[in-house]
């Protein structure tokens, strides 16, 4: 089946598949070519996220009328606000007691260039996000990525790697410049550790880093699986109210 012409949205809202995913308010141009479909200065809301995207899906009437169809988007995307956690959640999550299970579909193959005002998952918040995110084979590469979070600049390049039935693994490389210490150990929860945390600690990490870390389905990590190469610089350094130093 084939397909061709154009359809021209304007505050176009509905809930999209089992999961009634709420699109709302989207308007620009829906081309049809053959089983592709191209996207033009469409925007709108997913959830509480704002997005605007152009560019191309490809196989898409084959993806929908027919099982084990792969689909695949070259796009590029921008974005006000962006909550990871509730576009995973919707996307790629089986919701249950635990929360959501993430994967990753064999069936989808992304790549997209993104700039991003502002975007949040759980504790985490960033500004100014650029770089391009590639989604295949169960796996999902960010080439190139820059944001401002936790006072300072990251830059990274990474890969998630949910092929394993049960893990999500994560391999990075990283820069970072002028992060705070004490925001860092907050967004991670410490770390999964309660022995020295976020309320300890002052200072300024610029670092250069490798790392590979191992989560559940659920994303929490697997502290015993995550391995660091670390070059890291702390300028104005604070330890502050720690118990075995108070003891000295």
């Amino acid at each position: 089946m084939e397909s061709s012409g154009s359809i021209r949205l304007q505050n176009f809202s509905l809930e999209l598949g089992p999961e009634r995913i709420p699109l709302t308010g989207w308007s620009g141009t829906l081309r049809f070519n053959g089983n592709d479909l191209s996207l033009e200065k469409i925007s709108g809301k997913y959830g509480r996220s704002d997005l605007a995207l152009n560019g191309q899906v490809r196989n898409l009437l084959a993806f929908l009328l027919h099982d084990d169809q792969r689909i695949g988007m070259e796009a590029s995307l921008t974005s006000g606000q962006l909550d990871l956690e509730q576009m995973l959640e919707l996307a790629f999550g089986i919701r249950n007691n635990q929360g959501y299970s993430f994967s990753i579909s064999p069936l989808l193959n992304l790549r997209i260039g993104y700039e991003i005002e502002a975007l949040r998952y759980r504790r985490f918040r960033a500004g100014e996000l650029s770089g391009k995110l590639i989604v295949g084979g169960r796996q999902a590469v960010l080439e190139k990525s820059r944001f401002r979070t936790m006072g300072g600049m990251v830059s990274l390049d990474g890969k998630v790697d949910a092929r394993e039935q049960a893990f999500v693994d994560i391999t990075a490389d990283l820069e970072t410049k002028d992060v705070r210490l004490d925001s860092l150990f907050h967004v991670f929860e410490n770390f999964n550790q309660n022995f020295i945390t976020d309320r300890h600690l002052r200072g300024l990490v610029t670092a250069n880093a490798h790392i590979e870390a191992r989560l559940t389905r659920n994303l929490e990590l697997v502290t015993d699986r995550l391995v660091a190469d670390l070059d890291v610089l702390i300028r104005k350094g604070e330890l502050n109210d720690f118990e075995p130093i108070l003891k000295l």
